[in-house]
């Protein structure tokens, strides 16, 4: 009897153990199950927040490149109302000073007038000035050049070979009288390296002469540049973001590095992050990321 009794508490406590380790089993893999399905469900949380900043990114960058490409679009349209402007000034300048002389000075005293009014006027550090030529293609004006005035230019070629002052003559015989030349020439600081410029000519029909002032393109551009890096500088789109832009030299432009040659700068891993980013920038556009911290706790940016 007793050993039955024995027997039956043995398979009871085999099965109570059983049960237990059932119990312990599938509790671990309902637990693990969990626990895994609460990972990917935080991974797809995080991916799926990843993914939102990787398009509200694009969107911001997107942005900026319209932006720039509206500022690069406008350089030539720039030039020629700032070019038509000033060549207006000094044609009305000159009639101005024609009006109020023709009654009591000679048509040789009143030229005279206009040119030393027309050649004192400068602006841009002296990059801007006006120029003059009478119709037969005789230099009147030119501050950039005084020693062509006097010569007869007529026959004068940019570095493209085009017969740029038989083109202004030709616009101020056209029926507007006036308009746009676009040719090469001498910057003021460089007189042996001839760049784009685009001209703004007008006929004065009291002295027959042709009246005009450019803009080197390169000028231009440099300012637009300028315009374009100071309005990045501006740009938030929260208080946790920043655009920044370089050369592809490692200059930065913007950021919190401008003025600074980035080209060494690393991330805690050691990666060259100014020279992946130029690499990847020269193959077009993309998505790249890194391990970088929080500006005020880099070390000292280089020179």
């Amino acid at each position: 009897m007793k050993k039955q009794k024995s027997l039956i508490a043995i398979i009871q406590l085999s099965s109570w153990i059983l049960s237990s380790m059932l119990v312990i089993v599938l509790g671990s893999l309902w637990v693990n199950a969990e626990l895994n399905q609460a990972k990917l469900h935080q991974e797809s949380i995080q991916k799926s927040l990843l993914d939102r900043q990787k398009t509200a990114i694009q969107a911001d960058i997107k942005h900026v490149i319209t932006h720039i490409d509206y500022m690069r679009n406008q350089l030539q349209q720039r030039v020629k109302r700032r070019t038509q402007a000033r060549t207006e000034e000094a044609y009305q300048t000159a009639l101005y000073l024609y009006e109020q002389n023709k009654e009591n000075k000679s048509l040789s005293e009143i030229a005279e007038l206009i040119h030393d009014a027309l050649y004192a006027a400068s602006w841009d550090d002296g990059r801007g000035y006006y120029f003059a030529e009478d119709m037969q293609g005789n230099e009147r004006v030119n501050r950039n050049n005084p020693d062509l005035e006097g010569q007869n230019i007529i026959n004068l070629q940019d570095s493209n070979g085009k017969y740029f002052v038989q083109e202004i003559l030709n616009i101020a015989r056209s029926e507007k009288r006036e308009g746009f030349c676009t040719y090469f020439w001498n910057q003021p600081d460089t007189p042996d390296v001839l760049v784009p410029k685009i001209s703004y000519i007008k006929y004065f029909e009291p002295l027959d002469w042709v009246i005009g002032t450019g803009i080197y393109l390169d000028d231009e551009e440099k300012k637009i540049k300028q315009e374009v890096v100071n309005w990045i500088d501006k740009v938030r789109f929260d208080d946790s973001e920043y655009i920044f832009a370089g050369t592809f030299e490692g200059i930065s432009l913007s950021g919190p590095a401008k003025g600074k040659n980035m080209w060494e700068a690393t991330d805690p891993n050691g990666t060259k992050l100014v020279q992946q980013l130029i690499e990847r920038a020269a193959g077009g556009v993309g998505l790249w990321s890194t391990s970088c911290p929080s500006w005020k706790d880099r070390d000292p940016l280089p020179n």
